[in-house]
C-alpha cells in the first residue's frame, strides 16, 4: 500500500494569489470537482479523505469556520486550515466525513433545537454546542 503526504497548501496559496489562479493551481496538483455550489466549490484532495472548500466570497462561511476552529466540537466539522487569498477569498481544508444515516441527523437537530430553546445545564454535547452556536450569534449569517 502506497504512502501519500497531505500536500501543503501553504506554499501555493497566500494572499496575493486569486481565487481563479488558487483554482487554477489546485486542479494541477490533481486535486479533483467533488461539489459546486453558488459561492465556492469543494476539491478533494488527491489520496488521502480531505477536502478544500475554496470560494472568492462567502463571510457567513468563513464565520462558521473560524467558529468551528475555535470551539472543536464533535458535531461541527473540523476545520484543518483557512487560507486566505486576495480580495476576500479563502480556502479551507477539513476532513471528507462520510453520508450518516437521516434518522441521525433528524434526531440530533431536534435535540440541538431543543437545546437551544431551554437554557440547560447538563453538561451534554448537544448543550454544549448549543451553547458555542448562541455565543457566536450565527444566525446572523443566515
Amino acid at each position: 500500500m502506497a504512502s501519500f503526504q497531505v500536500i501543503n497548501l501553504s506554499l501555493v496559496l497566500n494572499r496575493h494569489v486569486s481565487f481563479q489562479v488558487a483554482t487554477a493551481r489546485l486542479f494541477d496538483l490533481g486535486f479533483t470537482l467533488l461539489a459546486e455550489g453558488d459561492w465556492s466549490l469543494v476539491l478533494k484532495y488527491p489520496h488521502v479523505d480531505r477536502l478544500v472548500r475554496i470560494t472568492p466570497y462567502d463571510a457567513a462561511f468563513r464565520y462558521f469556520a473560524e467558529v468551528c476552529q475555535k470551539h472543536p466540537h464533535p458535531n461541527l466539522p473540523t476545520i484543518v486550515e483557512i487560507f486566505d487569498l486576495s480580495r476576500n477569498g479563502y480556502v479551507v481544508a477539513m476532513p471528507q466525513y462520510q453520508s450518516g444515516v437521516e434518522h441521525t441527523r433528524v434526531r440530533f437537530i431536534d435535540e440541538l433545537k431543543e437545546a437551544i430553546s431551554h437554557d440547560t445545564s447538563n453538561g451534554s454535547e448537544t448543550v454544549n454546542l448549543a451553547h458555542i452556536l448562541i455565543l457566536n450569534d450565527l444566525s446572523t449569517c443566515v
